[in-house]
């Protein structure tokens, strides 16, 4: 079972999107900001984080870079209402708020079969 850290400081959209992901097989976990997230990171040591951009205390970009400063190179997902934010950040996959949570499997079940079977 492929575990994924969902990082969003808006509760009802983290667990709507956990609890997507859980009925779809996942094992899951939240956190409400990049550095709650480091900090789960290095507890669980997640298959997939799907982080929020705009968040306070660290940004979704901002977390991406602490885990590539780190050596961690699992996959990551952003998501956004704001896609510019995301055009350019060189994530696995982006998502743009508001999404489909077909749109949400299809993203999360295409990188983690591209990152962890190759």
């Amino acid at each position: 079972m492929y575990h994924v850290l969902v990082v969003d400081d808006d509760s009802l959209v983290s667990d709507l999107v956990a609890r997507m992901l859980f009925a779809a097989g996942y094992r899951v976990d939240t956190a409400g900001n990049g550095s709650d997230a480091l900090d789960l990171i290095g507890v669980l040591s997640p298959d997939l984080v799907l982080s929020d951009m705009q968040m306070p205390e660290m940004d979704g970009g901002e977390l991406y870079r602490a885990l590539r400063a780190r050596g961690l190179d699992m996959p990551f997902i952003g998501m956004s209402g704001n896609r510019d934010l995301l055009l350019t950040a060189g994530f696995d996959a982006c998502l743009t708020k508001p999404f489909k949570m077909a749109d949400l499997l299809s993203a999360v079940k295409g990188v983690l079969g591209k990152h962890l079977v190759s």
